[in-house]
């Protein structure tokens, strides 16, 4: 095997393994911000870092205005050290840790190009497969452990210790979090219409089936939210072809058939179940849970019109620094982000986030159809359900999400 092409196929098995785990080898507690880090997240950051040092033609290629993106959270925290009097390391190994999360997702997309050059599909075809192993995974857990107290006991065994929340018959997957699993689950569903349309190849039928039971059975109504605005963006360009040539594409029909089939077969076997999703919907405004993040909601924006938290420095602990003690994070990465970096910095991390973005628009009428469609509708999904997640900064969120944009860029470079 061809030695280039060999260390890039182990960025894509580490990338494999740091999903597929997910939180579950949480062992080492690290100085950050938003609490312990996996150690294969360790070794996945360290290696691709010795993989791209090694490449230093293709590391070149890392996006001029990502660096400037980054250079504001720099100098986020340099203001936040100045308001708390010293180089505060917790703060510094976040902003260090930001910058990881962009050289290992480029690593990422770089290996994609590597090993699939401009075969999208089979990149898709990847992700589906991460995905659905982590689902599989997930079944088991929940049939295992249907109450998640009980799988933090058993872990606990071999010396994991997760706190995490109390959830009966949910699934929680390997990240061990209903919300966040069921918010990265839009994608892989997304993708399988996608490939599904273009194929016509059943087996993806089947897995956007898998998915989507899988993605309800989360009981996330972020998720739930997400999924609905994404499955509508899909199909509107498709309900326009309907009105405008009155035609209707075979995999429309079989994927909206596979749609009603899902719920229909769940009202129909669990009807338990379509109740407790329905219930939890509707009852938002009694949920513990909502309550909660409508306070930090209020707070983060009672934070916002005090002109002193203005450019505070993300990575610090804001709210030790003014005496707050009704939360410990903003779960709403939007507001969590206008809060610590403030106004200024966060309109130019956006500016020149969205710039990269536009950039990355690929040529051919394919690549269009997946950006637009299918890349771009996630995008929106998660610029609305990351206001009830801190899902933006979220290592599996990001990794997912912003390789998919260094592999659509980097296949548009003359170089490859």
């Amino acid at each position: 095997m061809n030695e280039s092409l060999l260390k890039y196929k182990s960025v894509l098995a580490l990338f494999f393994l740091f999903m597929f785990f997910g939180n579950s080898l949480r062992l080492i507690p690290m100085a950050s911000a938003i609490g312990s880090i996996n150690p294969l997240e360790v070794i996945l950051h360290l290696y691709c870092l010795i993989i791209l040092t090694v490449s230093m033609k293709e590391f070149r290629l890392f996006p001029k205005l990502l660096l400037l993106c980054y250079s504001f959270f720099v100098i986020s925290y340099l203001f936040g050290s100045l308001r708390v009097h010293h180089l505060n390391f917790v703060a510094f190994t976040y902003n260090i840790r930001i910058l990881l999360f962009f050289i290992t997702s480029f690593a990422i997309g770089l290996s994609f190009k590597k090993i699939f050059s401009n075969n999208l599909k089979q990149v898709l075809d990847f992700f589906l497969f991460v995905f659905l192993a982590n689902v599989a995974v997930a079944w088991m857990i929940y049939f295992i452990f249907p109450e998640s107290a009980q799988l933090w006991s058993f872990l606990s065994l071999f010396g994991i210790i997760f706190n995490g929340d109390p959830h009966i018959h949910r699934l929680l997957g390997t990240l061990f979090d209903p919300n966040f699993f069921g918010n990265l689950l839009v994608l892989p569903i997304l993708f399988s219409l996608y490939l599904f349309e273009k194929t016509n190849q059943k087996k993806y039928l089947l897995f956007f089936i898998i998915l989507l039971l899988s993605e309800l059975f989360t009981f996330s109504r972020s998720s739930v939210l997400g999924l609905s605005i994404g499955i509508f963006i899909y199909y509107l360009a498709d309900i326009k072809m309907i009105l405008l040539n009155q035609k209707i594409k075979f995999s429309l029909l079989f994927s909206t058939l596979a749609l009603v089939g899902v719920f229909s077969a769940l009202i129909y076997f669990f009807p338990e179940e379509i109740e407790r999703l329905t219930e939890r919907i509707s009852s938002i405004t009694d949920d513990d849970s909502a309550k909660f993040r409508l306070e930090d909601f209020m707070l983060a924006f009672n934070l916002l019109s005090q002109v002193d938290v203005l450019l505070f420095g993300i990575g610090f602990n804001f709210f030790t620094f003014f005496e707050l003690t009704s939360s410990s994070s903003i779960d709403s990465s939007i507001l969590s982000l206008l809060v610590t970096l403030g106004l200024p910095l966060f309109i130019l991390v956006a500016i020149s986030i969205s710039l990269w973005f536009k950039n990355s628009r690929p040529e051919t009428e394919e690549g269009r159809d997946f950006y637009n469609r299918t890349f771009i509708n996630y995008l929106i999904v998660s610029m609305v359900i990351c206001n009830f997640n801190n899902l933006l900064l979220y290592p599996f969120w990001f990794f997912t999400f912003f390789s998919i944009v260094f592999y659509l860029q980097l296949t548009e470079r003359e170089e490859f």
